[in-house]
């Protein structure tokens, strides 16, 4: 029984949000997702994807689904009311032929009350998309020329084939000189993105989901920068143009370039019907798939903006302050001098009060902003 079909009594319960982990646990808090995570490829501390994507969806202390996603997801009109009811963390969805071999991990699959949409979640701060599907080729061939044994190459054809109507793994020779320039295009794209889209429709598929989205949920946190990001931004986009390109869209003319903005979906795409085998494999055509990028960019700024704006109103005051005691001095000292007139005098009495004020919400903006980006909810 999958995890979904495990899961539907639990999600019908209730009427509110629920995360589970793969083993059936429930996650409403920060520890209990770094109890019961699997993951092993990246660290639990501040700034990593692992520990940002719990923040996001339980700092509060429950379950509630960001801001930032909600802006990405009402961004289209088919999206725009939908309602989660359950979610799993790390969710596995077997890619091709032979479970438990090759695996998509999702970081988090999502599905809405009727079961009628199924959300694949792609979270990332300073990790990029890992390796190419030609990087996976070589690492394939090198499996199999140590003796090892690996279905890894019928994998990278089947996802090619499927979402792209392309086979890889072919010479030169075999192609023309239109097919062989996408192809080796398509070879620099990331196994990742590949990856995450098949496993999103195919869990589509398998809850009878009448839409799907893949959402690559972005932070930017104190160990990302901005050029890592926008680059990853680029091969997203180009993943994209190439999908829109092999598949109708209704959004996007055929061979059109897609220029992904944050926070706005791209659909819907029709995957054309490819047989490459096995039928339960194959991509379903009658579910169309959205894909979009959310970023916690938006807040990160406006913290900023906040941030420098007390800094400017605490050096405003502690300025209107030393004019005070100049004043102040100046009438008092050794050497009394006469009053400023009303028209002379600096308006120190008005600010006074806002400097304690301004310097404690600096102190908490800076701490703030060290430790978590976090969204407003």
């Amino acid at each position: 029984m999958s995890i979904p079909e495990r899961l539907s009594d639990l999600g019908a319960a209730t009427g509110f949000f629920r995360l589970h982990s793969r083993n059936r646990t429930e996650i409403r808090t920060m520890e209990d997702w770094r109890l019961h995570r699997e993951a092993v490829n990246s660290g639990w501390v501040p700034g990593k994807s692992a520990w940002e994507t719990a923040n996001a969806w339980v700092g509060d202390g429950k379950p509630l689904v960001p801001a930032d996603l909600k802006v990405l997801l009402t961004s289209h009109e088919s999206t725009r009311k939908l309602v989660f009811r359950r979610g799993v963390i790390e969710l596995k969805t077997h890619l091709h032929h032979r479970p438990p071999s090759g695996p998509r991990n999702h970081d988090l699959g999502l599905w809405s009350n009727d079961e009628g949409a199924f959300v694949g979640i792609e979270s990332k701060a300073d990790d990029g998309f890992a390796g190419t599907m030609s990087n996976q080729i070589r690492r394939a061939k090198e499996t199999l020329r140590s003796g090892g044994n690996t279905r890894l190459r019928t994998r990278l054809e089947w996802l090619s084939q499927s979402l792209m109507g392309l086979r890889l793994i072919v010479s030169s020779e075999q192609t023309s000189n239109g097919d062989e320039m996408v192809r080796q295009q398509i070879l620099e794209l990331p196994y990742q993105l590949f990856a995450g889209v098949a496993g999103t429709l195919l869990e589509a598929k398998a809850c009878g989901a009448n839409l799907a989205v893949f959402a690559v949920h972005q932070f930017r946190t104190h160990m990302t920068n901005d050029k890592d990001i926008e680059a990853d931004s680029a091969i997203l986009n180009s993943f994209a143009s190439h999908l829109l390109f092999s598949n109708p869209a209704s959004c996007v003319p055929g061979g059109a370039t897609t220029k992904f903005e944050w926070g706005r979906l791209i659909g819907p795409i029709w995957i054309r019907k490819r047989c490459c085998g096995d039928e339960r494999w194959d991509m379903p055509t009658d579910v169309p798939l959205f894909i979009g990028k959310s970023s916690n960019r938006s807040h990160t700024l406006t913290a900023n903006i906040v941030l420098l704006a007390l800094r400017f109103s605490v050096f405003q005051s502690l300025h209107r302050l030393s004019m005070f005691h100049k004043e102040k001095s100046r009438q008092t000292g050794p050497n009394p001098q006469r009053p400023l007139s009303a028209g002379e005098r600096p308006v120190w009495s008005l600010n006074l009060p806002c400097v304690y004020a301004c310097s404690k919400a600096v102190s908490m903006s800076k701490r703030t902003k060290a430790v978590t980006y976090q969204r407003n909810r």
